[in-house]
């Protein structure tokens, strides 16, 4: 018994110990806040204390400060208590009262810790040592006299930059990648090379006194999202005096908050500001398996009359390393806007097929007639269908597994022959046509999404495989967004317009050493006649859309390697014959149109010739012309 007794008093002084050392490590945490426009930190510095208070590596206090409390001296947080202070203050905050300012500023000289949350970034521009603290801001009235603009260049050169222009900008909130610079930083060691984070907002156009600044990640400032065309610093370490400073501008809201990404660099960065050490694992689904899908349609087809109706028209393969449970595909967007689903025979001409599996490696899919969701998407009936769903069960043959594919098949056709018979259809065409065909380049610009096992989703979209037919598009969970610039005579994606004899002129940029794929579609009108007032009237509803043609007749592209100027690819393409068919404007056929005034639909995107010429970012909206 009296053995029995002294181990068990032996266990509980070691538990003991073992607790209050664990208490006495514990990081300590002051979340300071206070009124600001624009982001509801009210709302924020809660999710933030929870984000680190889950971790059981910190305990956290928040202290507020008001309009009064800053003028009348009395906002005096007892900075030297803890280890780091993280700031959640931004646009129009008020200014800590001096005597708080030196404190803080002699916290930070003789070693604390800081974290620069988001808008922080944004506050006290007057205030010359903590800009030092963030090393660069925005808004507020930051111009040059701030400092340098901080980014890196295609080089991987980090460049300050001091051209005259105000500090901090940012586009609309969208998903971006983010690119790891310092992957033995104790900050990012662990994390993917890159990893998607968002929507959030990507600021850009920082400036600072920039010193003492590691730029540990960026993110490519996409002009098409209104950003600066540049690699933007998005997590920064700094070092004022013997402090520490980690520098996030993620995490607008508590919707970005929530998102791992924001998590796991919030977490780990507050720790090494507080001991200059990283203990916190980067979680699985950071360090875990990617999920990743390949969409191929008729992706080695030539024949721009051939027709997505044939078996395993449409290829999906699990590329990643995650169980799919659903695939859905949306035509809403399709490059040919006229192209809808028509599995009844009413959409289009009256030959139909409903969705069909033609092969299948043992990939679980649910059957049809059996599936708990909706399988076609849309009105149906005359107006067809703009999408289809296709699920899989995880307990059927193991389900959806990487590395494995199906091969489906759908009637498709163009809206505006809905109702038709086929044979007069294409009797009445000219040159001889298969009129109802939808290839998989006439869908180039669909998007499509992938759900995984674990919820997760990815989103992906179709694009040229430079082949007359053929399309594809990858959905991954580490996404790229690298982005091309498109214009012609002058216009932006997603406008419309005209062209003359000699064509448009097409106007390209991307990231220097970037290759863009250019495509130029040619479409007309079939038939050129109608065999009836119905049809005749579809179709010249149809003359009268931005872009009006219902088939293509040509496909032309152009793969070039950016530069960092601004290419003309005009030259590249012939906009005054179609080179398989010759077809002229006959007045008895109402539709008919000479080959040199068909109308054009332009897009582009940058691809990677490492990855079977799969698009690294989005397809530009097309720019669609008509002959004037």
């Amino acid at each position: 018994m009296k053995i029995l007794l002294k181990q068990t008093i032996s266990i509980f002084i070691i538990l003991f110990t073992t607790n209050s050392i664990m208490v006495a490590e514990s990081i300590r945490v002051l979340i300071v806040d206070g009124p600001q426009k624009y982001h509801k930190y009210e709302e924020t510095t809660p999710v933030l204390k929870e984000i680190l208070e889950k971790t059981n590596r910190f305990t956290v206090d928040l202290s507020r400060s008001t309009p009064k409390s800053g003028k009348d001296g009395s906002y005096k947080p007892e900075f030297r208590k803890y280890d780091v202070i993280v700031v959640n203050e931004g646009f129009g905050s008020h200014d800590w009262p001096q005597a708080t300012q030196v404190a803080f500023e002699d916290y930070m000289k003789n070693g604390g810790g800081m974290v620069s949350y988001h808008a922080a970034n944004n506050a006290w521009p007057n205030w010359v040592e903590y800009n030092k603290m963030t090393g660069v801001g925005g808004w507020s009235g930051r111009d040059e006299k701030s400092g340098p603009y901080l980014y890196i260049n295609e080089d991987g050169e980090v460049v300050r930059d001091m051209s005259p222009g105000r500090g901090g900008s940012h586009g609309p909130r969208h998903t971006f990648e983010i690119v790891v610079r310092e992957q033995e930083h104790p900050i990012m060691k662990g994390l993917p090379e890159r990893f998607a984070h968002g929507p959030d907002e990507l600021y850009d156009r920082l400036r600072g006194p920039a010193e003492n600044v590691t730029i540990l990640a960026t993110a490519y400032s996409s002009k098409n999202m209104k950003g600066t065309g540049r690699h933007e610093p998005v997590l920064m370490a700094l070092n004022y005096g013997s402090g520490r400073i980690f520098h996030t501008v993620l995490g607008h809201s508590t919707e970005q908050l929530k998102m791992s990404t924001f998590v796991s660099t919030f977490q780990r960065g507050t720790e090494w500001a507080a001991t200059g050490e990283v203990t916190i694992p980067v979680p699985d689904d950071l360090t875990g398996a990617t999920g990743e899908a390949v969409l191929k349609i008729m992706s080695n087809v030539d024949n721009v009359q051939r027709s997505n109706y044939g078996k395993n028209s449409f290829q999906l393969s699990n590329t990643g390393g995650k169980n799919i449970v659903e695939f859905e595909l949306d035509v809403s967007n399709a490059l040919f806007p006229d192209s809808v689903f028509d599995p009844e025979g009413l959409a289009g001409d009256s030959v139909a097929k409903p969705l069909q599996i033609n092969s299948d490696m043992t990939t679980g899919v649910i059957p049809f007639d059996q599936s708990k969701k909706k399988v076609y998407i849309g009105e149906g009936g005359t107006k067809g269908y703009r999408g289809l769903r296709i699920t899989f069960d995880t307990d059927k043959d193991d389900g959806f597994n990487p590395g494995e594919s199906i091969g489906f098949s759908i009637d498709m056709d163009p809206n505006s022959i809905a109702g038709t018979r086929k044979k007069p259809l294409d009797q009445a065409s000219a040159p001889k046509w298969d009129v109802g065909g939808i290839s998989g380049a006439e869908l180039i610009g669909s998007t499509f999404i992938v759900t995984f096992e674990d919820g997760t989703k990815a989103k992906g979209q179709l694009f040229s495989t430079a082949t007359q037919a053929g399309s594809q598009g990858i959905a991954t969970q580490q996404p790229r967004d690298i982005q091309a610039q498109l214009t012609v005579n002058g216009m932006e994606p997603g406008e419309t317009g005209s062209y003359s004899e000699g064509g448009p002129k097409i106007l390209v940029s991307a990231s220097a050493g970037q290759i863009v794929r250019v495509v130029v579609a040619k479409g007309f009108i079939q038939p050129v006649t109608a065999y009836d007032k119905k049809l005749h009237k579809q179709l010249e509803a149809l003359s009268k859309e931005p872009f009006p043609a219902n088939n293509a007749v040509e496909f032309q592209f152009a793969d070039l390697k950016m530069t960092d100027t601004t290419i003309d690819v005009s030259d590249h393409f012939d906009f005054t014959n179609v080179e398989n068919y010759n077809f002229s404007a006959d007045p008895n056929k109402p539709f008919s149109i000479d080959e040199d005034k068909v109308s054009l639909a332009i897009v582009a995107a940058v691809i990677d010739p490492e990855n079977q010429d799969l698009i690294l970012g989005p397809v530009t909206k097309p720019i669609y012309l008509s002959f004037r």
